[in-house]
């Protein structure tokens, strides 16, 4: 065994002692196997929810939006969510924009730059997952965040128990609605 491959080995071998020591190693090992369960983001079309990012934004890009976020029962998965703006001199900054309930708002609304997409950071319960859409994919309308498929399901701004609904009401798991507009 070469010195530097011995090297590697004894920071390794000290490196999973100590996750021992503090009882680190089940949790690392569970993170490092378990994949991070993220949402969809789905926009209605009119018909039909489709993928936020296979669409193609009609008409003039918008350069300000106004975004509301509102959910719809309880997303137990998602915690909330941040706004990434990048600053003229190129480095990322988030905003809380939205956080669940109860803790936050079950719905706030605010204005955002978005000149070259919107960029959401998703707290998660099990870790954050950056959802960016382009500008060329940015389109007015509705869209929704849900951890399920919503194939069957379509969208009714007036039913009573939530807006995206199929043949026996509301849907029940929890979801966020995003309202994006000119502003």
């Amino acid at each position: 065994m070469d010195n530097i491959a011995r090297r590697q080995f004894l920071k390794g071998a000290a490196a999973v002692a100590g996750a021992t020591a503090i009882g680190a190693l089940p949790q690392l090992a569970q993170s490092a196997t378990k994949p991070l369960v993220v949402p969809t983001l789905l926009l209605w079309d009119g018909t039909r929810f489709v993928e936020a990012r296979s669409t193609r934004a009609t008409g003039a890009a918008m350069g300000q939006a106004e975004i509301e976020i509102e959910v719809y029962g309880s997303p137990t998965r998602l915690r909330g969510i941040d706004q990434v703006v990048r600053t003229s001199g190129g480095e990322e900054v988030a905003f809380k924009a939205w956080t669940a309930p109860p803790s936050g708002a079950t719905r706030v609304r605010f204005e955002a730059d978005v000149r070259e997409g919107l960029h959401l950071r998703l707290q998660l319960i099990d870790g954050e997952h950056d959802l960016v859409v382009s500008s060329a994919q940015l389109a007015e309308g509705v869209y929704v965040l849900s951890f399920g498929n919503l194939r069957g399901f379509s969208l009714d701004e007036n039913a009573d128990g939530g807006p995206v609904i199929n043949g026996q009401g509301s849907l029940r798991r929890g979801y966020v609605i995003l309202r994006i507009s000119r502003s």
